[in-house]
């Protein structure tokens, strides 16, 4: 028969801090193997900047430049277009030798679309920035705001609002894609009432 052993009231105490210091070692081992691991797993999920490829599951041949990934901590490249063609390319602008669709978790805006134009001689490759999901539109005169509105298709277009201080319209877009900004710049531009487009360069 096994004896049965008394601790006092220090003995007691000692065991306690021990077993919670044992506690909360094991706890905080099994905490940080779950960030590494989650952190292991989501730097794979497609679309992240160390993935090798885009959300939508192709190659990501070239991530965004490192400048982009500090300002856009967490963001996930929706398309990337490598030596761009016409059809991707905003009207009187040059082909850029990257494009990059990127939806963000921070900033003002929820995608943004990243130019690299090709490195000119001894010059550096240049970033332009642009809201990748609306434009400025200025109206003829005479245009209301409810006319414009009526003119836009809805399944295509959203009317945000007027930009006071440009004094334009803000327009947003639906197609979300490298094609989808030269492509709504042209569409609109064509409407009678429009005088004018411009993409929102970000600055």
């Amino acid at each position: 028969m096994l004896g049965c052993v008394i601790l006092n009231k220090k003995e007691r105490g000692v065991t306690i801090t021990v077993g919670l210091t044992i506690g909360i070692i094991l706890s905080f081992g099994l905490v940080s193997r779950w960030k590494e691991d989650r952190d292991a797993y989501q730097k794979k999920l497609p679309g992240n900047y160390d993935s090798n490829q885009t959300a939508y599951g192709k190659t990501l041949s070239e991530p965004p430049p490192e400048s982009i990934q500090e300002e856009y901590p967490g963001g996930r490249v929706l398309y990337h277009v490598n030596e761009a063609n016409a059809s991707v390319t905003l009207p009187g602008k040059a082909s850029p030798k990257n494009i990059w669709i990127l939806t963000t978790n921070n900033g003002s805006y929820k995608f943004v679309r990243v130019e690299q134009a090709a490195a000119d001689g001894n010059a550096t490759d240049t970033l332009s920035l642009y809201r990748g999901a609306e434009i400025f539109v200025w109206t003829s005169p005479g245009t209301s705001e409810d006319e414009l509105r009526d003119a836009l298709p809805e399944d295509r277009y959203n009317l945000l609002g007027k930009n006071e201080l440009r004094g334009c319209y803000l327009v947003q877009f639906r197609e979300v894609s490298p094609e989808g900004l030269p492509e709504a710049l042209g569409e609109l531009l064509a409407k009678p009432m429009i005088d004018k487009v411009e993409p929102c360069l970000i600055e």
